[in-house]
């Protein structure tokens, strides 16, 4: 939303709440028993996807001036 993708900010931020208020947040149990700390990969794989993604744009954006 920062960079003025109002609708992919909030796509972003819709899909992880609907992934934590559903709980389809793919909980690797027997990974995170085997290293010992719970693995959330569901809206944490798309928060770091979000953020990954606001680098690539801001990029392209200096590029284009």
């Amino acid at each position: 939303m920062y960079l003025g993708h109002y609708r992919k900010g909030a796509g972003f931020m819709a899909g992880f709440a609907l992934l934590q208020f559903f709980d389809f947040d793919l909980d690797l149990t027997v990974v995170g028993a085997l290293i010992g700390a719970p693995l959330e990969l569901g809206g944490f794989g798309l928060w770091l996807f979000s953020i990954f993604d606001a680098y690539r744009i801001a990029k392209l954006m200096n590029q284009r001036g």
